[in-house]
């Protein structure tokens, strides 16, 4: 047995509980998406970032139907997160000013501000 194995083993009171379950609906603008556990109930605004805040983010939008890993943090069903995802319908990337989209049909750069174009201040050839 390595050092990790030792230590996960050693992890009885884990504060986060990761289970495997399906996407029924996701909402891209609050970045949530509802899913159920097996033949579980439905659990509601699961995040779909990790750590909620403003600034630089990437988000996987998962498929409906698709299979996630799901966390929930300290047994707080308020915490609950997606960590993996088995399908991404759209991914959403900001870094700064700088925001992408992509999907099926394409890469979205910038919203479509400009026609999705990136605009600098000044052009240096």
């Amino acid at each position: 047995m390595n050092e990790f194995q030792r230590y996960i083993q050693g992890q009885t009171k884990a504060k986060t509980r990761f289970f495997e379950a399906r996407v029924l609906e996701v909402d891209k603008q609050a970045q949530t998406c509802s899913i159920q556990e097996r033949s579980g109930p439905v659990k509601h605004d699961v995040r779909l970032a990790t750590i909620e805040g403003e600034g630089s983010h990437v988000v996987a939008y998962p498929e409906p139907g698709s299979t996630v890993i799901a966390g929930v943090l300290n047994h707080e069903p308020a915490e609950c997160f997606i960590a993996q995802v088995s399908r991404v319908e759209q991914w959403s990337l900001q870094v700064g000013e700088i925001t992408v989209l992509a999907d099926e049909n394409g890469l979205q750069l910038n919203g479509d501000q400009y026609g999705g174009l990136l605009i600098r201040d000044a052009l240096v050839v």
